[in-house]
């Protein structure tokens, strides 16, 4: 009888073992959850210029599928005059999505996603054309053509 006992003691503690130890691994979020985490924080958004042409499905293929660039992006040319303080407040955001999603949200992360809402607001809508804009050199060549002419 010991032996049988003092066996199952060292030579099976795979069935003995305390399981409750387990690795603190972030636990994986399905689609419909992390769409619906991400509409509960941007609905705040859905009445803006920026919430009117991004969505929380927009917002989930910028955070999940989209891999970040070793850069930051500048946000300077995708703004309208007055929506400094918008991109502080939507950099917050996308950290606070990150958070809740289990993803790391890294500067370059933060930056790219910012960067790819407000160019999707500003495929649709007119903006503000500064010297950085892709849109004041093609005006510039179009003048030029006419010119020619």
């Amino acid at each position: 009888m010991t032996r049988k006992k003092y066996e199952r003691d060292t030579y099976h503690d795979e069935y003995t073992s305390d399981s409750s130890t387990t690795s603190e691994e972030p636990e994986e979020i399905d689609v419909d959850t992390a769409i619906k985490i991400i509409d509960n924080r941007w609905k705040h958004w859905g009445d803006t210029s920026v919430g009117t042409w991004a969505d929380s499905v927009d917002l989930y293929e910028f955070l999940v599928e989209r891999q970040p660039k070793l850069f930051r992006y500048n946000h300077r040319h995708l703004l309208l005059p007055r929506e400094g303080d918008m991109v502080a407040d939507l950099h917050e955001l996308v950290k606070y999505l990150c958070d809740d999603l289990n993803i790391p949200s890294t500067i370059s992360k933060v930056s790219q996603v910012v960067y790819h809402i407000l160019s999707c607001r500003n495929k649709y809508c007119v903006i503000y054309r500064d010297d950085t804009h892709w849109t004041k050199s093609w005006s510039r060549k179009l003048r030029e053509m006419e010119r020619s002419f």
